[in-house]
Parts: structure tokens; sequence; C-alpha cells
């Protein structure tokens, strides 16, 4: 799919958060992940955890259906660096 430049004119003037704005609210969040990108072992269970506690889970959840350590994994095998951590698998 390509986009035109006039559709990028016209999502630029609807952005919900300015760039710096943003910018400064993912640098203040990076401690969340880890350097070479994989979510931990205990990682979804502790986030889903943590929207139990806060009322947002209605219902069961499937958390072999919310993430994956597949990208981070090809990528660091594709650049060369070693994973030294143990990812989490399909259920937390």
């Amino acid at each position: 799919m390509t986009l035109t430049v006039s559709f990028l004119r016209w999502w630029q003037g609807r952005r919900l958060v300015a760039k710096a704005a943003y910018i400064t609210a993912l640098t203040g969040d990076k401690g969340q992940f880890l350097p070479n990108g994989i979510m931990p072992a205990i990682g979804p269970m502790t986030s889903l955890a943590t929207e139990h506690l806060v009322g947002n889970v209605k219902g069961p959840v499937d958390l072999s259906r919310t993430f994956t350590n597949n990208f981070a994994l090809r990528a660091n095998k594709t650049e060369g660096f070693k994973t030294t951590t143990t990812p989490a698998g399909p259920t937390g």
C-alpha cells in the first residue's frame, strides 16, 4: 500500500499527542523494555496481574494471544546478538 502525500499531511494534522510529548513519555517508559527486546518470562503474568488489580480485565485472557517474542528473537539472531533473557512462553 502506498500512502499519498495528501493523506500524510491530513494525518499529520490529526495527531492526538504532540511529538515532543510522545518522546518524553517514551523516554520515561524505557525502563520496562529489556535491551534485547525480549519479554521476560514473568512479564506477561505481571502485566495481567496489574490489569486485574486496577479492574481492567473483564474476562479470561489467553496470554498466548497477547504478545510474541518472535520478532525480537529473529532480530537478535540476524544482528548476531546473543539472547540472554529467558523469553516468556505462550502462557507467560
